[in-house]
Order: C-alpha cells, then sequence, then structure tokens
C-alpha cells in the first residue's frame, strides 16, 4: 500500500486553491497524512514597498503582509477543515514557485496539491484586479 505522511498544499486564496485544499484535506485524512497549507507572500505584488523610506518601515510592512496572509490561510482552513483535524499552517515571503518547492523539500513532502488557474504575470494581474473589482 502506498505510504504517505505529508502532503502540501499551497494556497493563493483563489477558488482554484481552495478547491485543492479541499481535495489535499481528504487525501490526507484518507491516509491518515499530516497537511499542511501554505501560504507564498509574493512580493513583487506589492510595488509600492520600492518607495518605502526605511529599512525598518520595510521589513514592519513584509512582517504586516505574512500576518494578513497567516491570519487568511486561517479562516481558510477553519472554514473548510473539519474541528478535530489540525493542519500545520505556514506563511513565508517569496517567489512562488522556488518557495513552494524550497518548503516541500525541507519538510520531506510526500506530495503537492495545489490548484491553479493558469495565469501569470501581466495576464493574472489584470484577472486580480478584475475580479475584486
Amino acid at each position: 500500500m502506498l505510504e504517505i505522511k505529508l502532503i502540501l498544499c499551497p494556497v493563493d486564496f483563489s477558488e482554484f486553491s481552495v478547491r485543492a485544499y479541499r481535495h489535499a484535506l481528504s487525501v490526507a485524512q484518507h491516509y491518515r497524512a499530516k497537511l499542511v497549507a501554505l501560504h507564498i507572500v509574493e512580493l513583487w505584488r506589492y510595488p509600492s514597498l520600492s518607495f518605502v523610506p526605511s529599512g525598518t518601515a520595510y521589513d514592519d510592512t513584509c512582517q504586516a503582509l505574512c500576518e494578513k496572509g497567516e491570519q487568511e490561510l486561517q479562516e481558510l482552513v477553519s472554514s473548510n477543515t473539519p474541528r478535530e483535524y489540525k493542519p500545520e499552517l505556514v506563511v513565508e515571503p517569496g517567489n512562488a514557485a522556488d518557495s513552494i518547492l524550497s518548503v516541500a523539500a525541507r519538510l520531506r513532502a510526500d506530495g503537492i496539491v495545489m490548484g491553479t488557474h493558469g495565469r501569470r504575470g501581466y495576464d493574472r494581474m489584470m484577472w486580480d484586479r478584475w475580479r475584486s473589482a
């Protein structure tokens, strides 16, 4: 029988990643595996950080963005997870692709479950702006 001990599920709070989280939860419960929900705060998406007047203000802003991501991740998990199941939550700044692979290697994940809408760069930025309007 296939042995799965740890599943990593990166989420960006899109409807696709919420569906992927639910699927990852189902797989983790089936295999009695640990589930790690991961959110990467991509700082490049915040161009105003380039104009922060000091290093301290930059660090404070990055910390605030990570705390916001952690709060959103907690809300997603609590609204989609049975109370008896407690996934681990991880929030890190970085580039999504590189950070996901780095966390997966560091945690020795047996699998990664993620959803994507297939948009990157300019297309994703315009989709996010349109969706939030």
